[in-house]
This record gives C-alpha cells, structure tokens and sequence, in this order.
C-alpha cells in the first residue's frame, strides 16, 4: 500500500514540477520581451547625439544583460557586452517582427538572444534597424531549481505522512488485541476437532461455573457471558480445555499466537492479566487463573 502512495506522490510531483516549470519558463520569456522593447523604447533616443552611456548604463543595471547593440539601417551604432555579440544567421532579419532563440555561450551558459525592431522617427520600418539583447537563464534556473527543492521537500512530507497513517493503519488492523487476523493455524479433521474440541466446555469451579462455546465463539462466567477480544477467547479456550493442568507459554504460543513469529511469553503474560481483570474478582489476587512460577499457567479447580 505505501508503495502504491510513494508512486503516486512521484507522478504527481513530476507533473507539478512540469508544469510549474513551463508557467515559468512562459513567464521569464514575457519579461525578457518587455525588456528588450523597453530597450528598443529608449534606443532612438540617443541616436542623434551618439551617447550611449546612460542608456547602457540603464541596461546593465541587471546582472543577468550579457550584452546589449542598436543597430539602425543595417549599421552598429552602440555595443557593450560581457561577451562578443554573436553573429547573425542568414533569415534572422526577413521579418519585421520580435524574435527571441535560445543560444549557448562558449561555456556553455544558456541565454536568450533577442531582436527587437527599432522605430526611429522620421524612418520608415525596416527589418535592418533593431536592438539585440543577451539574457542569461541563470535567474530561471534558479527559480526552477528551487521549485524543484520545495516540490521535492512537499513530497518527502507526505511520503513521511502516508507512512505514518500506513503504519497507524496497520497497527488497526493487525493488533492482536482488537483483531485476530493472523493466524494461519489449519483446522484439524473433523474427529480431531470433535475430540479435542467439544461443542461446550463446562467447568464447576466452587462457587463459579465457566462455559466455552466452541461453536458460538462465547465464554459464560455464572451463566453470565463475559465479552473477550478473539486472542482471549482462543486463550481461556486452551485453558478450559483441561482444567488443573499447567500449560507452558510456548504451548500457549503455539496453540494461541500459531504463524505469529513475533510472539513473546510477555505477550502471554499481558494476555493472562487481560482475561484475570474479567474473570477474577480482584485481578491482583488471582483465584482463578493461576501462576505457576517457572513453568506457566492454569485454571483452578480448587
């Protein structure tokens, strides 16, 4: 079952990292596009007078700019840069429009190059005039870095969640003193069950009477019925079954906690304490249910 959940919580994970990671990658392209028009924007400006500083100054204010160009009617009016303004391919001004690729520098660092038209005016539109500017990915694989850490954290809590629940489920479902679902004892044939275990079991203990219905799966203490959990049952069963006789707690492990290897004497010993707080009338001072020291337990006829 908690592999069936930690699966999930895998898949589920991918698929928010995924998609997180294209609304952030959409995101970090619009703000690149605004930037490179807000360039553009500003680049007419300081054509005529053939000052670039403050406007470079305004664009390098970003540490992730790798570089920066106006270019108008075909010309380079300004470049700066911390790398060399990488030539353009054959096509890449045919259109009068925005165009953003994904490029590599030569260590290998992920950027956006970006051309933007140039509006000069008094100039009619042409595709040799623009801006070009160099992005660094490094922000977004930032930010997509540490969504993948806090993804990955969310889903270590709730693997860690699905197992706590998984193990307080189990403990439900397996405890021995609410359910008994782990015995794996096979039946006896039907003369042996017959013999050894009667329909009823009746015992006159002095002023006490103890009946086990073996059919019933019930304990009748004075004619009145005790409630007991199945490992109760199945223990005052063994018990009544031969009254006066000493039963050792690996007999009583084997025939009550039968395929359950992990089974003490101490669970013996918490189940005896169990049956005596219903059984006796003062649990302290058992009457009925006795302790052989060093060799186990018996019902009393005396």
């Amino acid at each position: 079952m908690l592999a069936v959940v930690v699966i999930v919580i895998a898949v589920l994970s991918a698929f928010s990292l995924k998609r997180r990671g294209d609304d952030l990658a959409a995101q970090f392209r619009e703000r690149s596009l605004w930037r490179a028009q807000v360039f553009a924007d500003l680049a007419p400006r300081h054509l005529d007078a053939d000052d670039w500083h403050e406007l470079f100054s305004t664009i390098f204010t970003a540490p992730d700019v790798l570089y920066a160009q106006v270019v108008s009617s075909g010309q380079v009016r300004a470049t700066r840069g911390l790398i060399p303004v990488p030539p353009l391919a054959p096509g890449d001004l045919l259109s009068y429009a925005p165009k953003l690729s994904e490029a590599r520098t030569a260590a290998g660092r992920a950027y956006f190059d970006i051309l933007y038209p140039l509006t000069v005016i008094g100039e009619s539109p042409s595709s040799e005039s623009y801006v070009r500017l160099g992005l660094s990915l490094e922000p977004l694989e930032q930010e997509l870095r540490s969504e993948a850490l806090t993804i990955a954290l969310i889903a270590l809590v709730a693997v860690a969640l699905a197992g706590v629940v998984t193990w307080w489920l189990a403990q439900r479902l397996f405890s021995d003193h609410t359910l008994d679902i782990g015995q794996t004892q096979e039946p006896a044939p039907p003369q042996e069950q017959k013999a050894s275990s009667p329909p009823c079991v009746g015992e006159g203990l002095g002023e006490r009477s103890l009946v086990v219905d073996n059919v019933a799966k019930r304990v009748f203490l004075n004619g009145a019925e005790v409630k007991l959990s199945p490992k109760e049952y199945e223990l005052v069963r063994l018990l009544a079954s031969e009254p006066g006789r000493v039963f050792s707690n690996e007999e009583i492990l084997q025939a009550v906690w039968a395929g359950r290897h992990g089974a003490t004497a101490q669970d013996v010993k918490q189940y005896i304490y169990f049956v005596r707080k219903k059984l006796e009338a003062d649990p302290e001072n058992p009457k009925f249910i006795i302790t052989v020291r060093g060799f186990g337990y018996k019902i009393n006829l005396d």
